[in-house]
């Protein structure tokens, strides 16, 4: 078997950062009020928010939410030292890095960063980004080999063989072109 191996490093990635969709998240936070401050800023954007005065739940009419600047704004400041709470639901994305180092080590660093919201747990997008590594963490080898008749008995495009190459070090399976 004569031929020559190439690397098509086109479709290599041994670095991938996978957004997928977003995940609710519920959370409290608390302050107190002076008799002053009207407004109150959060940690996260609410989606959904429930605000209490002294353990009392205040009608929305009583605050407005701001929710891009993360602001609950009182129409009257709440009194001095009292407790206030805010109960929320706020999303965001899940967001997994992984790496395949021995790639990187080997070949340098390539990055893709894909945003795939049909992901729609942690575990998912884990599996998706390992199974990718996987996939695409060394260039694709191709080699159009020139075989001894003795060896062909009946390829056709797609079949799967396995090629070892103890010349070049390969042993691994190709697809028939």
């Amino acid at each position: 078997i004569f031929g020559q191996w190439k690397r098509d490093y086109n479709e290599m990635c041994n670095n991938i950062r996978v957004t997928g969709d977003n995940v609710n998240y519920t959370t409290q936070e608390t302050s107190v009020g002076d008799g002053l401050k009207t407004a109150f800023i959060i940690n996260e954007q609410p989606i959904h928010i429930k605000v209490s005065l002294a353990g009392i739940e205040q009608s929305i009419g009583n605050y407005s939410v701001n929710s891009e600047i993360k602001t609950i704004t009182f129409n009257s400041a709440p009194a001095n030292g009292i407790a206030i709470t805010f109960d929320y639901t706020y999303a965001y994305p899940i967001l997994v890095e992984r790496q395949d180092n021995t790639s990187i080590n080997t070949y340098g660093k390539f990055t893709k960063n894909l945003f795939l919201k049909w992901l729609k747990s942690r575990a998912d997008v884990i599996t998706y980004c390992n199974n990718y590594l996987t996939t695409y963490a060394n260039p694709l080898l191709s080699n159009n080999l020139i075989m001894s008749a003795s060896y062909i008995t009946s390829f056709t495009p797609g079949d799967q063989i396995q090629i070892i190459d103890d010349l070049e070090g390969y042993n691994a399976y190709y697809v028939i072109n």
